[in-house]
């Protein structure tokens, strides 16, 4: 079984995404992303997307509320713990994991990513670009 924390990292009313390195053999269909990181050993979600800003984007972030947790049909051994996350400071225009970044509206997902995601998560991020508060998983 695989762990993922996944971020979707909130700036006004934008979310983060970038373009990915390299395929991951857990999900080889996906090429655009939010910020994720596997799971070490004892290691829970926040502390792992606190761990992926600080190295891997040089963020200062607040991890919020749980969105979503999400196996995709794409790889049933995967489990995703998909946190929103607020951006609190700093600037990176690179990263080791992703090629390109880009903010974008949070419906505009559907034109970037390549697996599906749960509605539950989509009605979500249309919330999100409302900026409704909404009841998270």
């Amino acid at each position: 079984m695989v762990k993922w924390a996944v971020a979707i990292l909130k700036k006004e009313d934008h979310i983060l995404i970038g373009q990915l390195k390299e395929r991951t053999m857990t999900m080889p269909n996906m090429t655009w992303y939010f910020p994720f990181t596997e799971l070490k050993e004892n290691e829970s979600p926040r502390k792992a997307i606190k761990r992926i800003f600080e190295e891997d984007f040089n963020l200062d972030v607040e991890v919020d509320k749980l969105m979503d947790k999400y196996v995709p049909s794409e790889n049933p051994k995967l489990t995703q713990y998909i946190y929103l996350v607020k951006y609190k400071g700093g600037f990176s225009n690179t990263s080791k994991s992703m090629k390109d970044m880009t903010w974008i509206k949070p419906t505009q997902i559907t034109k970037y990513l390549t697996n599906f995601m749960s509605k539950s998560f989509m009605e979500h991020l249309e919330h999100l670009e409302k900026g409704k508060e909404f009841e998270f998983y």
